[in-house]
């Protein structure tokens, strides 16, 4: 209740001296002028919730379709059975659902489904359809649905799309819509909005190498959850450090130095020159609380940058494991990175950005030569480090970069390419 305190408390001050010496009549008086005031300020917060919930039904529905053969007909009624209670322009209007009311559906064809656009508007207060959108007037969204012919709802049991649009002001678990709305935005999970750029001192993107010490760094940034949080700057040179996820038989090992990185995720040791893959995401908990910072180790490694970069063999590892994406929506992707470990250092290979990408997203795209750009810094020493191949088949895979689609790779077989210039 949005009283004014102070207000209250002055009225009710006043009304008390002027209470104790008037006679019967005014003392009454009195009292109905304090309920007045009292009723009229809570009612000045109640039409501020209310307004919050215009052009929306008060209760949980349920709007279902059916079908006889011939006609597709859509009921509504109270979740459980009963009436409902529009609410527009901050007024409540009992819709009379018992018995349900019904609607018929336009209907299609199994290969040209109808759409129908099911709602209530404030000047009827009545069921109304559309096939072709929501209308501009004030309306309460019942359901959309995408409608084959009567036939074929008959005998699927229902339409190929049926969203009710249940805005209801609290549901069945006696919790309110705002609550539903938090935890439908968490469940999408962390996105990256802003920031968290590279913060490294020389060219190789977020990583400082210098001989046997390789540091991540980067600025702070801005991940969207179901409100904006600040993620903080990170360098692991000084109080920051980085946990492994999946360092053989010790999950979430604590490093400072990715040098000390020696074996992949199933324990085999990275041999000297060779190429290989790892993730690093971020975890976006409440600001000013400890925020770690994450890596994923491949489950593999490869003899040049090109096959580790290409990552046939889907090595390279997206994912983080539930507690960070379900349980909680604080896990978001920074970016993936190929380098060569040798004897006395990390060679940069490329990097690939995935602030922004989902690791399904990642995943789905990722491997096999997708589309995500890598950023080569040694071309001329990337392909020198690639073996020739002689006596070439029509199954040979050639990466290309499409110039239709920029910085875009993408793979052709040799058998394609010779079909493409007429060979």
């Amino acid at each position: 209740m949005a009283l004014d305190i102070e207000y209250l408390e002055q009225l009710l001050y006043n009304a008390e001296a002027d209470y104790l010496n008037s006679p019967t009549q005014q003392k009454i008086d009195i009292i109905e002028m304090l309920k007045t005031a009292i009723i009229s300020g809570a009612g000045n917060a109640d039409v501020s919730i209310r307004r919050a919930f215009n052009n929306s039904i008060r209760e949980s529905f349920d709007a279902l379709e059916s079908s006889d053969g011939a006609t597709v007909t859509m009921s509504l009624e109270r979740a459980g059975g009963g009436d409902l209670t529009l609410l527009f322009d901050e007024l409540e209007t009992v819709l009379d659902c018992t018995p349900a009311c019904t609607i018929e559906l336009t209907t299609g064809t199994l290969s040209a489904q109808v759409e129908n656009f099911i709602y209530i508007l404030e000047s009827t207060k009545v069921l109304t359809k559309s096939t072709v959108n929501w209308p501009v007037a004030p309306h309460i969204k019942i359901a959309y649905f995408l409608v084959a012919d009567a036939s074929e709802v008959q005998g699927d049991g229902g339409t190929f799309i049926n969203q009710n649009w249940n805005d209801h002001h609290e549901g069945s678990d006696n919790e309110g819509h705002l609550n539903h709305m938090g935890k439908s935005t968490r469940r999408r999970g962390a996105n990256w909005f802003s920031g968290i750029d590279s913060n490294s001192d020389g060219d190789d993107d977020y990583l400082d190498i210098v001989d046997a010490t390789v540091y991540f760094k980067s600025t702070e940034g801005t991940i969207m959850q179901f409100h904006e949080h600040i993620y903080p700057t990170k360098d692991t040179t000084s109080d920051d450090s980085i946990h492994v996820v999946n360092w053989f038989e010790s999950p979430f090992n604590e490093i400072n130095n990715l040098y000390d990185i020696v074996a992949d995720s199933t324990g085999a040791s990275i041999g000297n020159n060779k190429w290989f893959n790892f993730v690093v995401w971020g975890v976006a908990n409440k600001t000013g609380q400890f925020e770690p910072l994450m890596l994923n180790l491949p489950g593999g490694f490869y003899n040049s940058q090109s096959g580790a970069e290409a990552d046939l063999e889907g090595f390279t590892d997206f994912s983080m494991p539930r507690q960070y994406t379900k349980e909680s929506s604080t896990g978001f992707l920074i970016a993936k990175f190929t380098v060569q470990r040798t004897a006395t250092t990390w060679n940069f290979g490329s990097f690939i950005d995935l602030r922004g990408i989902t690791p399904q997203n990642a995943t789905g795209g990722g491997i096999g030569g997708g589309d995500l750009a890598a950023i080569h810094t040694n071309v001329s020493a990337e392909i020198d480090g690639v073996s020739a191949k002689v006596a070439l088949v029509d199954d040979d895979i050639i990466i290309i970069e499409d110039s239709e689609d920029t910085f875009s790779k993408k793979k052709v077989t040799l058998a394609n390419l010779k079909t493409s210039l007429g060979l």
